[in-house]
């Protein structure tokens, strides 16, 4: 026997015969659906957290790119001061050489103004090379940034995909990016 579902709708405070098979059937489904909702609340809040979790790191990864970004802008400024400087001080050593040699056969007490000046061309040199390795190692610290910054476009293109993106897909994500 089965339930009568549209007498039991149109006078719902009549009391009803309903075999006890029919009852179980009901009871197990209900059973069966609780458990179902309980899971799916459980992967919904595990979900809400790991996206939680991404968009930190996705703030996180914004910010340090921001700071690569303001760091290669403050260096990129810096080289183009110690260029112009670099050669500025290139012409004025071209220059003083040239005086240093007819100075020095004129009088011997230049010999000690030629030192001064080559110490001088040694120290700018020295310290143009010095800008050189901070502008490779700035360099490198950008091309960084920008692999984190396309992780961060391939886990958002998830994210919008998706509603949410997996701790497996976020390494697969990274690890591709890395080998490239």
């Amino acid at each position: 026997m089965s339930i009568n579902w549209p007498l039991i709708e149109s006078n719902p405070s009549k009391k009803q015969k309903i075999e006890g098979n029919a009852l179980l059937e009901l009871r197990e489904k209900t059973y069966d659906l609780e458990k179902q909702l309980s899971a799916t609340k459980t992967e919904l809040e595990k979900n809400k957290n790991e996206l939680h979790e991404t968009k930190e790191k996705l703030s996180s990864t914004e910010k340090n790119l921001n700071t690569l970004k303001e760091e290669k802008t403050g260096a990129d400024k810096k080289i183009s001061e110690l260029e112009s400087d670099l050669q500025s001080t290139k012409d004025k050593n071209s220059s003083f050489e040239n005086q240093l040699k007819e100075a020095s056969e004129k009088n011997s007490s230049k010999d000690k103004e030629i030192q001064k000046l080559k110490e001088n061309f040694e120290e700018k040199s020295n310290q143009v090379n010095e800008f050189n390795h901070r502008i490779k190692t700035l360099m490198s610290e950008i091309a960084v940034g920008e692999t984190y910054q396309n992780i961060q476009k391939m886990i958002q293109e998830v994210v919008n995909h998706k509603g949410f993106i997996m701790d497996k897909e976020i390494e697969q994500i990274m690890d591709e990016e890395i080998e490239k």
